[in-house]
């Protein structure tokens, strides 16, 4: 084959792909390596499987044409087709290999949406009509153009797929009985009927012409005359060439956007003969002239002069009629009014502008809608743009919001059964929450918002709450730890509510667990050694969480001098000057001797100011002498209060610790 690929593609993932109706799996897929000199490696394509026994002659030619239309915007790209073996999840065949774009097809979008406004139908049809231009430049035809072909990306762009290729990927359809009876040209009509209406006639391919404006009213009579003749089998009334087509379109555009009447029809031409938009003869001349042919056969007077008496005839009565009915209207006839756009407006606003364009706003009827908010106009009788006489009616269908469903009542079943049960009812599951609970058992749903039965959006979440079980007891508070006997740190803690036993952690990881006493002693320590511990309590529901954790050291080596920093403090001490002010006492003077090993009573001043911001505090002091450690003050104190503590302590070192809400704070070894 001439034009096949031969490169290798990586497989991305499969798609659900709705372009085209080849029927097919479908893959994004990166080209890997390629023959073709003009594809490099690297570049993302659309992979589409070709049905078996295809006739590989007729698509060779057609591959062939559609490589004459690369480079046109409106046109996705088709590279060729590749033959890719059997592997996991991509079966074996013939694969046509196209230009990948995120999108979906027009089809999908007039299911989704349908019918669309005025604007975007002529937008979308002007854009397919210049794709049909480009191809016919280069003598292509689409041959099977529907809505399934069309492509439209997230950014607007509308490319269509598949020309020449669809004909041969499967067996004549419904949808090939229009090419006999117009191709391309009326396949755009049926496909701007759909835009339109939302729908196609049952009997549409079976030919004639229909009215898209007997189904939506909304639709003007210009673009009503370009749907019936580009659907129009008649030789005297359809399209001639893709050109007029595309004529009319853009005239219609221009027309809406300029905000002019689209009041004419391209039906209302005489076929053939008449200029554009020129209209046919009114009935009254179409009369008077039968009259005079009649006169004609019956031998009255010459024909030649019978014709000009008759044509001053004719041509003097319109003149008096047209007088008369310009001094009619003058006189009778209010001034027309531009018709605003009412679409995306308050009901109230709109009848705001109507009040003020002189003509009346009358709400009809009212929609669901998931696009437009409750309270806003959806839909209008009469375009934006159109003008109308002055005070006339235009109906407006005003948005209810969403569909509103009601809320299941979930409680008291499982997290399972409850997702299924929103789900079920047409709404989305929120968040799912987690609590405690001593009346409802682990697992069950405790609460929902909203409520049963309340009535929301179906687009509304419901958030599902579930029973953790009754709750485990509270941390322990109080921990002290303190060293007295040499390698061994004491621990204590006040006792827990509810608690059966105690588990005690060791710099972050559990030492022992099972307790039942309110202390344990960590023994086995050598000298100088610092742990952190935390405390947490247990019971039959479960575990608390850690208590705030405390620092302790083992006694010193007797042997060995203590560790003295360059500032004469200890090394683990931290300090926050920004929260203390002030910690002192009874220090040894520079160059004195070491003071006697035995204990001695000593006096401390503490005085510090708490922060400005924030909560009250809990404020803890603790002392580490000779007797143990122990919390001397505890008490809550609010933002910018003064603590002042005078505090005895016995011994050669003390460690005077400060705690705001368990957390260490300030550390000093004096």
């Amino acid at each position: 084959m001439a034009n096949a690929l031969n490169g290798e593609y990586e497989i991305i993932e499969a798609l659900n792909s709705s372009i085209g109706d080849f029927g097919g799996p479908a893959f994004k897929a990166r080209e890997v390596s390629s023959s073709s000199t003009d594809a490099p490696s690297g570049r993302i394509v659309l992979l589409r499987r070709l049905p078996d026994g295809i006739d590989r002659e007729a698509l060779d030619d057609a591959i062939e044409q559609s490589l004459l239309l690369l480079g046109s915007p409106n046109i996705l790209e088709t590279y060729g087709v590749t033959q890719i073996e059997s592997r996991v999840g991509v079966p074996s065949g013939l694969y046509v290999v196209s230009e990948f774009l995120r999108g979906i097809s027009l089809r999908e979008r007039i299911r989704r949406v349908a019918p669309f406004s005025v604007a975007t139908s002529l937008k979308f049809a002007l854009s397919i009509v210049q794709a049909l231009s480009f191809a016919q430049k280069k003598s292509i035809e689409h041959g099977s153009l529907a809505a399934e072909h069309v492509l439209l990306t997230p950014e607007g762009q509308v490319k269509i797929a598949d020309f020449l290729v669809p004909t041969l990927a499967r067996e004549a359809s419904v949808h090939d009985s229009h090419v006999a009876l117009g191709g391309d040209l009326r396949s755009l009509g049926l496909i701007l009927y759909e835009m339109l209406v939302g729908s196609i006639p049952s009997s549409a391919y079976s030919g004639g012409s229909y009215s898209p404006r007997a189904s939506n009213s909304g639709v003007p009579p210009a673009v009503d005359g370009i749907v019936r003749k580009a659907m129009s089998v008649d030789p005297s009334v359809k399209y001639d060439s893709i050109s007029e087509l595309l004529t009319d379109l853009q005239t219609a555009l221009d027309d809406l956007n300029a905000g002019k009447p689209l009041n004419w029809s391209p039906m209302a031409v005489t076929p053939r003969t008449s200029g554009k938009h020129s209209g046919k003869l009114s009935e009254a001349a179409s009369e008077l002239l039968s009259d005079q042919a009649d006169n004609d056969r019956s031998g009255y007077g010459s024909p030649i002069l019978s014709k000009a008496i008759m044509a001053a005839f004719v041509v003097g009565v319109l003149a008096v009629i047209g007088v008369v009915i310009v001094l009619m209207n003058a006189l009778t006839t209010p001034p027309d009014v531009t018709v605003p756009m009412l679409v995306g407006k308050t009901f109230d606003n709109a009848k705001q502008l109507a009040d003020s364009g002189h003509f009346k706003v009358v709400n009809q009827a009212h929609e669901y809608s998931d696009v437009w908010p409750a309270g806003v106009v959806m839909k209008q009788s009469e375009l934006a743009g159109r003008e109308i006489k002055s005070g006339k009616t235009v109906d407006v269908t005003v948005s209810d919001g969403p569909p509103l469903t009601a809320i299941p009542d979930v409680t008291q079943v499982t997290l399972s059964k409850a997702r299924k049960m929103i789900q079920d009812a047409g709404l989305p599951v929120g968040t799912v929450q987690y609590e405690y609970s001593d009346s409802v058992p682990k697992g069950i749903v405790t609460r929902q918002d909203p409520a049963a039965a309340a009535m929301v959006p179906h687009t509304n979440p419901v958030t599902i709450v579930v029973s953790k079980g009754p709750s485990p007891p509270p941390s322990p508070t109080g921990v002290v730890g303190s060293a007295t006997v040499a390698g061994e740190i004491d621990l204590v803690w006040d006792p827990v509510e509810n608690a059966t036993t105690y588990d005690v952690y060791r710099d972050g990881k559990k030492l022992v667990s099972g307790l039942f006493d309110q202390g344990y002693s960590d023994t086995r320590l050598g000298y100088g050694e610092r742990h952190t511990y935390s405390v947490s309590a247990v019971n039959v529901n479960g575990e608390s969480a850690q208590s705030a954790p405390v620092s302790a050291t083992t006694l010193p080596d007797p042997s060995a001098p203590p560790p003295v920093s360059a500032q004469g403090q200890s090394p683990d001490q931290t300090q926050n000057p920004s929260q203390i002010d002030n910690l002192s006492g009874p220090q040894n003077a520079p160059g004195a001797p070491p003071a006697s090993t035995a204990p001695k009573q000593r006096q401390f001043h503490i005085r510090f100011k708490m922060p400005r911001r924030g909560d009250s505090r809990k404020v803890q002091i603790q002392v580490q002498d000779a007797t143990g450690a122990n919390v001397v003050y505890d008490e809550y104190q609010a933002p910018g209060d003064v603590v002042d503590q005078h505090l005895p302590a016995l011994g050669n070192k003390v460690v005077i610790r400060i705690y705001f809400d368990g957390k260490l704070i300030k550390q000093e070894v004096k």
